[in-house]
């Protein structure tokens, strides 16, 4: 875990921006904190977060993936 003060953060930005990864980097500030993460990971916890609160699409989904005959994965889902 990636731990900085904001003057650390502030002192390294452009260092941080071409280390970033999957791992996030933690900014604690006097008021308020932060998290740094790469666009990539950003995005796919927004894709995640889309995909959880699709109801019907994970029922669909934990249905087949707990199917004692499965067919192909994209006809299985396609046939309901």
């Amino acid at each position: 875990m990636h731990i900085l003060t904001v003057s650390e953060a502030r002192r390294d930005l452009f260092k941080l921006v071409d280390q970033i990864g999957a791992e996030p980097i933690y900014v604690h500030g006097r008021r308020n904190n932060l998290v740094m993460l790469s666009q990539r990971e950003y995005e796919g916890l927004l894709a995640t977060l889309e995909l959880s609160s699709e109801v019907e699409l994970k029922r669909r989904l934990l249905e087949k993936f707990h199917d004692p005959h499965p067919r192909s994965f994209s006809s299985n889902l396609e046939d309901d």
